[in-house]
């Protein structure tokens, strides 16, 4: 993933085969995923184990248009040595991350997406 931050950016994280939103719609209250993220910040190169722990919390509807698709949300909870965040995902029937809002670190702002349309396979 790269973003357009003024020169600093998230360059690596690893352990992405156990990341548990491969398949979100399985994910189960208490899921975890550790791994190492590497950043830069103000042109310095950054390393923390990050820890999430995933947690349902109710249910939403995802407008675009005049389309309203029924959602389950999905909070993530990250922490690392000096620092936590969350991010949340609106994931729907067919285990899609139809809306989410993500930070990548704690002292970010949200970067917020939303699923037009759903690629087809």
């Amino acid at each position: 993933m790269k973003t357009l931050l003024g020169g600093d950016n998230l360059i690596e994280v690893n352990n992405l085969a156990a990341d548990p939103l491969i398949k979100p719609a399985q994910i189960i209250d208490g899921a975890t995923w550790t791994r190492t993220m590497g950043w830069t910040e103000y042109q310095q190169v950054r390393y923390a184990t990050a820890r999430s722990v995933f947690k349902w919390n109710g249910t939403d509807t995802v407008k675009v248009g005049s389309d309203e698709t029924p959602v389950r949300v999905l909070d993530e909870e990250v922490f690392t040595d000096q620092a936590r965040w969350h991010n949340r995902y609106w994931i729907d029937s067919e285990g899609q991350i139809r809306q989410s809002e993500q930070y990548l670190g704690a002292d970010y702002f949200p970067v917020k997406t939303t699923l037009i349309k759903a690629a087809k396979q």
